[in-house]
């Protein structure tokens, strides 16, 4: 099996999930990529914003913040508008 392809399933179906508004589902695909990729800035952003969905605002700033040390320019903007 070729594992290479797992970080990008795994994002891609939590993505579809949060479109769903499946927001749980979601969180647990993009942790798993995140496993996969630890260095991924995307897949903690899309992860802080399925986070935000649930309500879990202080949650969702930690990893936020994780993805723009990663370098992810859309987790600094929303990282903004959150904290004042």
């Amino acid at each position: 099996t070729d594992r290479s392809l797992f970080p990008k399933i795994y994002e891609l179906r939590g993505n579809t999930f949060s479109k769903l508004n499946k927001f749980a589902e979601a969180i647990s695909d993009l942790d798993a990529a995140i496993r996969y990729s630890p260095s991924d800035p995307s897949l903690y952003y899309e992860k802080g914003k399925a986070l935000l969905k649930l309500g879990a605002e202080q949650e969702a700033i930690t990893i936020l913040s994780k993805a723009e040390q990663l370098g992810s320019l859309d987790a600094s903007s929303l990282l903004s508008t959150l904290i004042k």
